[in-house]
């Protein structure tokens, strides 16, 4: 691993364990009954991505295992900087089975804002139809 990462990475992680704020958990875990940590890792080990439920909707945040639409749509696509490009691209699998088995909006910390979208099952895999996109400007 790159040195300074793990720097950086432990100097975040490091001061709220220290202090007692980190209750570490295995598996999917509800934060609280409309927050769910869902397991996703690959892009970094214990990488987890959310669920949020509130009156009956469901939107699923990404977090890093996904940079963009496409690699919900296309879960084989890699990302940058991914520890474990095989079980990265099984976490963005199972990301696009949940949301297209729950019809979750979806969004993530890279993609443009704001990005939501849904994602569907085709016969080729998965689509992804937007709800809002970022305008472009020229």
């Amino acid at each position: 691993a790159d040195p300074q990462r793990v720097d950086f990475v432990r100097g975040c992680i490091e001061p709220p364990r220290v202090a007692g704020l980190v209750e570490p958990v295995d598996g999917e875990f509800a934060v609280i009954p409309s927050l769910s940590m869902i397991p996703t890792p690959g892009h970094t080990p214990g990488h987890c991505s959310l669920l949020v439920s509130s009156q009956g909707e469901r939107l699923l945040i990404t977090g890093d295992v996904a940079y963009h639409p496409a690699h919900i749509i296309h879960p084989d696509w890699p990302t940058f900087l991914e520890t474990d490009p095989t079980l990265a691209a099984q976490s963005r699998r199972k990301l696009a089975e949940l949301a297209a088995d729950q019809g979750a909006l979806v969004t993530g910390g890279h993609f443009g804002i704001p990005t939501l979208g849904r994602v569907r099952r085709v016969e080729a895999g998965y689509q992804w139809e937007p709800v809002a996109s970022p305008e472009l400007h020229e």
